[in-house]
């Protein structure tokens, strides 16, 4: 009966290692912005980004983030604009 208990506690445990690794790197749009080609304000815009979008962090340079929206999207979006999850 203990052994039981132990190998169900050890695949719940496995399986809430895999969901937290998947989940690492998502992040919540907390401020609605625009996301661009390159990471520079000058640049093209490329989509805009809607407050509770749920996105993925690609890429951190300096003050600037590379985003993956749901749709495969990828644009650059300044840091202020998201919260990790």
């Amino acid at each position: 009966m203990m052994a039981l208990l132990v190998l169900i506690l050890a695949i719940y445990s496995a399986g809430l290692m895999i969901k937290v690794q998947q989940n690492k790197d998502l992040a919540i749009v907390i401020l609605s912005g625009e996301s661009y080609f390159e990471p520079r304000g000058d640049s093209t815009m490329h989509f805009k980004l809607s407050e509770g979008m749920n996105i993925k962090i690609l890429r951190i340079e300096g003050d600037w983030i590379k985003v993956q929206r749901v749709d495969g999207k990828v644009g650059w979006t300044s840091r202020e604009v998201l919260e990790e999850i």
